[in-house]
């Protein structure tokens, strides 16, 4: 039970620091953090936005992601970009456009998919944007670059636990908290006239 629950508030962090990293607006939800969809929107050079008409995953096509690739800035030291996209995103748009590209065979569709796009890995992140239905004017779709170059995490406190059986005694239960602190910082994504570190993938108006 102890392992179980200590698997349970890991991962409750977890997604929590994935939100404020990702969808962080500065207010104290995100506590006070503002995320990549929050910098990004303000530096202007780093948003790609999708061809006209493109404003669901499903209609997303290769030309897309490869302006993405292309506006990305050859920093040095940046070793291996990557892509950042919710899973259904990620089937709704790239795994379809691999598909769709040719010369698969049943091994192909039945095995394992390989988390590849274009040649960079493709992380995953649940919290990010999974709405597959048509989607004007929005921003964080995707993002692709150097995650470890844009943005800095410090944690001021690892994972902690603590239980009471005073606090509901009255219910012979037992309270148990689990505690961290932590900040991020987006420091490098560009401004309004150059492109940083990370690109972001908007929809267009229409």
């Amino acid at each position: 039970i102890v392992d179980l629950l200590a698997r349970s508030i890991a991962y409750a962090m977890a997604v929590k620091e994935d939100q404020c990293g990702f969808l962080g607006t500065g207010v104290s939800t995100y506590g006070g953090i503002e995320g990549l969809i929050t910098a990004c929107a303000t530096a202007t050079a780093t948003i790609s936005t999708a061809a006209t008409a493109n404003t669901a995953f499903s209609t997303l096509d290769l030309t897309d992601f490869e302006e993405m690739i292309g506006m990305l800035p050859d920093f040095e030291g940046m070793s291996s970009p990557e892509w950042y996209i919710s899973k259904p995103g990620w089937a709704a748009s790239m795994m379809r456009l691999s598909d769709a590209a040719g010369g698969n065979t049943a091994s192909d569709v039945e095995g394992k998919r390989q988390l590849m796009f274009l040649g960079y890995p493709v992380n995953l992140v649940k919290v990010m944007n999974s709405t597959l239905t048509a989607q004007t004017s929005t921003n964080g779709l995707c993002y692709f670059g150097d995650l470890s170059m844009a943005a800095t995490m410090g944690t001021r406190r690892e994972l902690e636990m603590a239980t009471s059986s005073e606090r509901y005694f009255e219910s012979r239960q037992l309270a148990i908290l689990g505690t961290e602190r932590f900040d991020i910082n987006i420091h490098d994504v560009g401004d309004t006239s150059n492109a940083g570190a990370i690109i972001m993938l908007s929809t267009p108006a229409s």
